[in-house]
């Protein structure tokens, strides 16, 4: 893990190679973003991952939406929430 995190936009592959430590986050939403991708499903798969691996952890998703960019490639995010104890 590196240092913990205070972006509240994290790539989803970090995310899958447990390079992102939410530990001392200090907020109650984070985005999580795809690498840009021509195929929008691999996207949605990455983020869908990212979510799962962060479930366990008090994470729950929110939305997941893909922002296209017109030529270039499209990326997809999800919007996770910090659960409430």
């Amino acid at each position: 893990m590196t240092a913990p995190s205070m972006d509240p936009i994290v790539n989803a592959t970090a995310i899958l190679h447990n390079q992102v430590d939410l530990r001392g986050y200090p907020y109650r939403y984070l985005t999580v973003r795809s690498l840009d991708y021509r195929d929008t499903v691999q996207g949605v798969r990455e983020v869908m991952a990212a979510a799962e691996v962060l479930g366990p952890h008090g994470w729950d998703p929110v939305t997941v939406t893909e922002l296209n960019r017109g030529v270039r490639n499209d990326v997809v995010i999800a919007v996770l929430t910090r659960r409430v104890p």
